[in-house]
């Protein structure tokens, strides 16, 4: 089973099997992912993530700015079993194959 490893105390890197640390395009996608990430497991809306992420923009656009960063985060953290489970209205990472330096 693939293991998606974060560090996000003292700076941020994902990593995936220990392979070399996956790039993620912007500081808002890194955010994001870590907040995923903590706590583990939890589910998270997609009105209260677009809300806290994209607050200073119109509704649409933050939907939209949270559509794209998910897109990019199941680039990265495409593994099987799936990391990234977006269940209709609720976005949250596998607990089975994540590790959390700050867990």
């Amino acid at each position: 089973m693939a293991r998606l490893t974060l560090t996000v105390l003292g700076g941020f890197q994902a990593r995936l099997d220990g392979e070399a640390a996956r790039v993620l395009p912007t500081r808002k996608t890194q955010a994001l992912l870590a907040y995923l990430a903590l706590p583990p497991g939890r589910s998270h809306s997609r009105d209260k993530l677009a809300g806290l992420f994209w607050g200073d923009v119109p509704e649409p656009q933050a939907r939209g700015g949270l559509r794209q960063a998910l897109s990019r985060l199941r680039k990265v953290v495409a593994i099987e079993p799936p990391g990234l489970i977006l269940d209709g209205h609720t976005v949250s990472l596998n607990p089975g194959v994540l590790d959390v330096d700050a867990a």
